[in-house]
C-alpha cells in the first residue's frame, strides 16, 4: 500500500486523543515528519501562552481554567490544515475535538502508560494510582467515539505505521 501524501486527506487535521502516556505527542511528531505536516502539541501550546506548565496552571488556577484554554486551543486551530495535533488527555472529554479534524484514538493498556508515566512528576492527574484508574475507564468510552482507534500499546513507529494505513483508505465525505 503506499505510503499517504497530503492530497489523501485534502490536507485535513491529524487529531490524535487518549489518557495522558497514550503516545500522542511521540506518534504525532512521527506523523508530521512522514506527512511534511506541521506537529501541535495542545498542552505544549498552552503552556507557551501563559509560560506555565500544566501542572502549574491546575495549581494555580484551576481544571476548569485549563479546560476553557483548550477550547480556545480548538477555536484557534479549526481552520487550519496539515496539522498532526496531540490533544491533552481530557480534551476530548471537556470539549469537542471533531472541528480539529479526523480523530484517532490510540487505546492503550493502563499497565503500558504506567510504565510510561512511572518517573514522570509533570503529570498531574497521576499522582494516585487509583483515581487515574477511575479517570482511564471513564474517559475510555468517551475517546472510542473518535473516528480510528489504533492500538497504541505498539512501538510508536508501528504504531505511526498503523494509522498511515488506515488514512490511506480514508475518504473524505
Amino acid at each position: 500500500m503506499p505510503t499517504p501524501t497530503k492530497s489523501h486527506f485534502s490536507k485535513e487535521n491529524i487529531v490524535l486523543i487518549g489518557f495522558m502516556g497514550s503516545g500522542k505527542s511521540t506518534v504525532g511528531k512521527l506523523l508530521a515528519s512522514e506527512l511534511n505536516y506541521t506537529f501541535l502539541d495542545s498542552d505544549a501550546w498552552i503552556e507557551s501562552k501563559l509560560n506555565m506548565s500544566v501542572k502549574e496552571i491546575f495549581a494555580a488556577r484551576s481544571e476548569s481554567y485549563f479546560r476553557g484554554l483548550e477550547k480556545m486551543f480548538i477555536d484557534a486551530h479549526s481552520n487550519d490544515h496539515s496539522l498532526v495535533i496531540a490533544t491533552g488527555g481530557g480534551m476530548p472529554c471537556f470539549n469537542d475535538t471533531k472541528p480539529l479534524g479526523v480523530n484517532i484514538y490510540l487505546d492503550t493498556s493502563f499497565e503500558v502508560i504506567k510504565e510510561r508515566l512511572r518517573s514522570d512528576a509533570s503529570r498531574p492527574l497521576f499522582k494516585n494510582e487509583a483515581i487515574a484508574l477511575e479517570l482511564f475507564k471513564k474517559r475510555d468510552s468517551i475517546y472510542r467515539k473518535a473516528k480510528f482507534i489504533v492500538d497504541g500499546n505498539l512501538e510508536p513507529l508501528v504504531v505511526k505505521d498503523c494509522i498511515l494505513k488506515l488514512l490511506s483508505s480514508y475518504k473524505l465525505p
